[in-house]
């Protein structure tokens, strides 16, 4: 192809499939902003829609229902979260450290958008499915992480057990953010951190 000089070249046009995905991802960040802001009892699909610059009839081309939206944000998100973990120094990380990193994945209002869905699944069989495959995948990358910290702790005896209590205080933990928001939480995790 011969350029003529002064006259740009044209740009690509995008594929089909380049363009299904870029709609994909707008429809799924605008969903991750919209439970952060407002909850899940909030979300709906025109608000999304709306959110993401795009008609309901784009967004039910992508996602028919609520449940399957959220379920794919969720998926989104933990992948996206699960993605600074994974390429963490395990080898060198002190099982305090390890802690502290699952305290970071349970906090902020992301992680309050997560509560609002466990709340919700409880009533919503559709919904407790996609996150328990999701809360699976998360323990399973904890699980992973914790197989590559030294030997000296990951073949203690206690330490997957002290692992599960510790997750365990964490949600507890984040769960109190809804009622006492004002509280100093880092100071009551470093609390409970001590006794580990």
């Amino acid at each position: 192809m011969t350029i003529r000089p002064g006259i740009p070249a044209r740009p690509r046009r995008r594929t089909q499939q380049e363009r299904r995905d870029t709609t994909r991802e707008a429809l799924l960040d605008a969903t991750i902003d919209c439970l952060a802001q407002s909850g899940f009892a909030s979300l709906t699909l025109a608000r999304v829609s709306e959110r993401a610059g795009l008609t309901v009839g784009a967004h039910l081309h992508h996602f028919k229902t609520r449940t399957a939206l959220v379920a794919a944000a969720m998926e989104r998100l933990a992948e996206r979260r699960l993605g600074e973990v994974r390429n963490l120094d395990a080898e060198h990380l002190a099982p305090g450290d390890l802690l502290d990193i699952m305290w970071d994945l349970h906090s902020g209002d992301l992680y309050h958008a997560a509560l609002d869905l466990w709340a919700a699944a409880r009533t919503d069989p559709e919904l407790r499915n996609q996150l328990v495959l999701i809360e699976k995948q998360i323990n399973d990358e904890i699980a992973a992480i914790i197989g590559r910290l030294p030997a000296a702790y990951a073949e203690h005896p206690e330490f997957a057990d002290t692992v599960k209590v510790a997750l365990a205080t964490i949600r507890g933990l984040a769960m109190r953010d809804c009622l006492h928001p004002e509280r100093d939480r880092d100071a009551e995790w470093q609390q409970c951190r001590q006794s580990w």
